[in-house]
């Protein structure tokens, strides 16, 4: 199976599996957890069902038209990466309907041991990524100071992917500390690299100008 095939099956996978557990779940299911990993907001069970399908579709889409728009033409190896990324964000997405479409079903699953995992794996991924991508519009950091400057994009880029690495194993280890511990350790880490590139960026490009 090729890769750029791949996500279109782990779209169909989505919506297949929730037309098949549709008629068990209540008509409400949970579909968003609090800190503490509880459920704090219901939807009807066809939302439950349809919500995340329509969204992995959306995303791929979004990746498929955006080359159109796209200021800088990659390279077929970079192209490459993009459908990697792709597949492992739908993949990650396809997981998370699981345990929703579980947790409507009945099965006793501790939300806040899933997300460390899922999200760490995808932080994982993207930061292995993110030293070999470059100024794009579709993915990366993209600041107005890493896409006029491709030096300074690729040494955000560098610094990033092993942060992003570095927070995508802590975020996995998570699912090992008490219930009640992971929320505070949890966002505080998806803060931090989500907020560090800017920091980043901005010392780097202001390094530069300096000379």
């Amino acid at each position: 199976m090729k890769l750029n095939s791949l996500k279109w099956y782990l779209i169909a996978a989505a919506l297949i599996a929730g037309l098949i557990v549709a008629p068990y779940l209540p008509e409400q299911v949970p579909i968003h957890f609090n800190i503490q990993g509880e459920p704090d907001n219901y939807a009807s069970k066809w939302f439950a069902v349809l919500f995340m399908p329509g969204l992995m579709l959306a995303v791929n889409l979004l990746f498929m038209f955006s080359p159109k728009y796209e200021s800088k033409r990659n390279d077929p190896r970079q192209q490459k990466d993009f459908e990697k990324i792709q597949t492992i964000t739908t993949a990650g997405l396809l997981l998370l309907h699981g345990f929703v479409l579980a947790f409507g079903y009945g099965l006793d699953i501790n939300i806040g041991r899933v997300i460390g995992p899922v999200v760490g794996l995808t932080f994982i991924v993207m930061g292995n990524y993110m030293p070999r991508l470059r100024p794009n519009n579709r993915f990366g950091i993209r600041l107005p100071s890493t896409l006029s400057d491709e030096t300074v994009w690729r040494k955000v880029h560098q610094v990033s992917g092993r942060l992003y690495v570095a927070g995508g194993i802590l975020l996995a280890l998570t699912a090992l500390l008490p219930s009640s511990a992971i929320p505070y350790v949890f966002l505080p880490i998806v803060l931090i690299t989500a907020l560090f590139p800017i920091v980043a960026a901005t010392l780097i490009s202001r390094r530069m100008k300096r000379g």
